[in-house]
């Protein structure tokens, strides 16, 4: 797994709800390059939040999103020129 560089994250201000909920938003700034998708052209992006209800508990949640890559920069330089 590899983790972002720090500088790449966008931090925002957290919202706070009526009944005391907090909602944190973290956001990523990534120029994505060729290396960054599998051999399939799928991108797979994985984020890991920590949940804390109470000071004693820690609730790990781990989701992971596969993103498809657009067609390949071959194919939409063809398209520009039909």
């Amino acid at each position: 797994m590899h983790v972002v560089n720090p500088d790449s994250l966008i931090h925002y201000p957290p919202q706070h709800h009526v009944h005391g909920l907090i909602t944190s938003r973290l956001g990523l700034n990534l120029q994505l390059e060729g290396r960054h998708f599998r051999h399939t052209g799928a991108l797979v992006l994985r984020c890991v939040a920590n949940i804390l209800p109470h000071a004693a508990l820690d609730t790990e949640i781990d989701l992971e999103s596969v993103v498809q890559r657009w067609q390949p920069l071959m194919e939409n330089r063809e398209a520009l020129f039909l």
